[in-house]
C-alpha cells in the first residue's frame, strides 16, 4: 500500500477511535471524522464509502494486530485463541474509554461490529486447527465468539478487573473444552451414534493445537 494512502487511512482510523471515545455512534458523522483526521470529504470517500465502512476497516486492522501480537508470543501454537491476551491487554489499558463506549446504548451498531470482529478472529483460529467449513464449525465460532466478547465486556466492566493473562487463560481453557466437545461429537457421529443427532461427521477427529491447555 502506498505510504500516503496508508497515512490517510491511519489518520481516519485514529479519528474514528477518538470519536468513539468522545461521542455516541449516532453523533459521529463523516464531516466530523474529516475534521479530526484533517482530510477533505472527497479524500474520505476516496477511501471509504461510509462511516460504517471506516469502522469495520478500523476494527479489522485492530483484530489483525491482536492476532499478529498473539502469534509472536512464546508457545502461541499451543493456544486455541492466540489473539485474546493482546486484545485484553489493550482493552484493559484503555479500560475507561472502552467502558464508556460499551455502556452507551446508542452504540449498538458498534457493539455488533466488535462482536463480528471477535467472531472472525475465532473462525480464523478454528480454521488453523483444521476444523473444516461446516454448520458445526460456524456454530462453534459463534459460541466461542460470544463467550469471548462476554469475557471482554465483563473484564472491562468489573470493579476488580482481572489481569489480561488471567482472563486469557480462562478463555483459552473454555475454548479448548468447547473444541474438544465438538471433536467428541464428531467422533460419535462418525461411529453412527444415534444420540449424536446427525448423519455424518463435519469435524476431524483429532487433537488440534490448543487442546493441551486442558492437560
Amino acid at each position: 500500500m502506498d505510504r500516503r494512502v496508508q497515512r490517510t487511512r491511519q489518520a481516519l482510523h485514529t479519528a474514528m477511535l477518538h470519536s468513539l471515545a468522545a461521542q455516541p455512534w449516532d453523533e459521529i458523522h463523516v464531516l466530523g471524522l474529516c475534521e479530526r483526521a484533517n482530510v477533505g470529504r472527497s479524500t474520505f470517500y476516496g477511501h471509504f464509502p461510509s462511516r460504517e465502512a471506516l469502522l469495520r476497516d478500523c476494527l479489522a486492522a485492530m483484530g489483525a494486530r491482536f492476532l499478529a501480537l498473539g502469534q509472536a508470543r512464546a508457545h502461541a501454537a499451543s493456544l486455541p485463541l492466540r489473539f485474546v491476551e493482546p486484545m485484553l491487554t489493550h482493552l484493559l489499558e484503555q479500560r475507561s474509554t472502552f467502558h464508556t463506549l460499551l455502556a452507551r446504548t446508542a452504540n449498538a451498531y458498534v457493539h455488533q461490529q466488535m462482536q463480528a470482529m471477535v467472531n472472525d478472529l475465532v473462525a480464523h483460529e478454528l480454521a488453523r486447527q483444521g476444523l473444516p467449513p461446516s454448520w458445526r464449525t460456524e456454530a462453534l465460532a459463534h459460541a466461542l465468539g460470544g463467550a469471548t466478547f462476554g469475557v471482554l465486556v465483563g473484564a472491562i466492566g468489573s470493579r476488580e478487573p482481572p489481569t489480561a493473562p488471567a482472563a486469557a487463560a480462562l478463555l483459552n481453557a473454555m475454548a479448548a473444552a468447547m473444541i474438544a466437545s465438538a471433536v467428541v461429537l464428531a467422533g460419535a457421529n462418525e461411529c453412527g451414534d444415534p444420540k449424536a443427532g446427525s448423519t455424518g461427521p463435519d469435524l476431524p477427529v483429532r487433537a488440534g493445537p490448543g487442546l493441551g491447555v486442558l492437560g
